[in-house]
């Protein structure tokens, strides 16, 4: 394969000793070597820092440096304004990923490197509760995933991407919603190429009580909001009436209006059922007592 094109890993941590070795280890053993890891420490408590600088002193494709202030975006907005490539994915310090991952993610990537174009792999859940280990996601056999680290893009598409709004508390819908409606090319490699971690520590928990989950949901679904009013004259009507709708499900769905979500025109039946099962006490508890039969459809 042709590396002359440098990939930007963007990696911001926080309190992740426990698996950040395993992570960095399986990036510095990609079959694709040109590569640069930018490694943000968020604050770390622990010894989170101290592992990274011992592999940034070892490997000069690895590059540390502690946030400015803290705030998971705010180290992805310092990560990238520091890279250096022209192709970009993040990997989180609790994941791993497969050895052939960024050369098969990268490759239908490499005829548009100068245009807009995406890639979206599939993910695998890794994680210590039965509910959620091994569990695949979307589960469409043709299709990846279009979140956080399942994704790689062009030059072009990061520069629409960043700087990620900073009163966001993470990055992946921002994104996600950026490439579905400003890029002009998705490829979709429907394999496993990324291990994604669960635990009680997560930045958006799957683990969380419904009180505590219906906020932090409505803390990342202001994205809608955001995205809408910063790109509304540089998308088609379809696109924007998709946007709005899904803007009046995340207000019906944080205030329980359970049935009014049923009801909102141009939100898809995946969407509806999507917030509906995050709208209130019941329907959250039936949703994640079935956790792997429901993960992965609206993908």
């Amino acid at each position: 394969m042709n590396s002359d094109h440098k990939l930007s890993i963007l990696m911001p941590i926080y309190n992740e000793e426990k698996f950040i070795i395993k992570s960095i280890n399986s990036i510095l053993d990609q079959s694709y070597k040109n590569f640069e890891l930018i490694i943000i420490d968020d604050f770390s408590t622990d010894n989170s820092y101290q592992i990274c600088k011992d592999f940034s002193e070892k490997d000069c494709r690895v590059i540390l440096r502690k946030n400015i202030y803290k705030g998971k975006v705010q180290a992805f907005n310092l990560a990238y304004s520091i890279s250096t490539g022209n192709i970009f994915c993040s990997v989180h310090g609790d994941d791993y990923i497969p050895k052939d991952s960024f050369e098969k993610r990268i490759s239908p990537l490499l005829l548009f490197f100068n245009g807009s174009a995406a890639s979206a792999c599939k993910v695998q859940m890794v994680s210590d509760d039965s509910k959620f280990n091994g569990v695949i996601t979307p589960k469409n056999k043709y299709k990846g995933a279009l979140f956080g680290p399942s994704i790689m893009y062009t030059k072009k598409i990061a520069q629409i991407i960043y700087p990620i709004p900073e009163s966001l508390p993470s990055e992946d819908r921002w994104q996600g919603l950026c490439i579905e409606n400003l890029n002009e090319n998705i490829f979709h490699v429907p394999e496993i190429l990324c291990f994604y971690r669960i635990h009680r520590n997560n930045s958006s928990s799957r683990m969380a009580e419904f009180k505590n989950k219906n906020i932090s949901m409505h803390d990342r679904f202001t994205v809608f909001k955001l995205f809408y009013n910063k790109f509304k004259f540089e998308i088609d009507k379809s696109k924007k009436e998709k946007i709005l709708a899904l803007i009046k499900a995340e207000k019906s769905r944080y205030n329980g209006e359970s049935l009014k979500i049923l009801f909102i025109k141009n939100l898809s039946i995946k969407n509806k059922i999507r917030f509906l099962f995050h709208s209130n006490k019941t329907f959250y508890s039936i949703r994640i007592k079935f956790f792997r039969f429901f993960s992965g459809w609206g993908e």
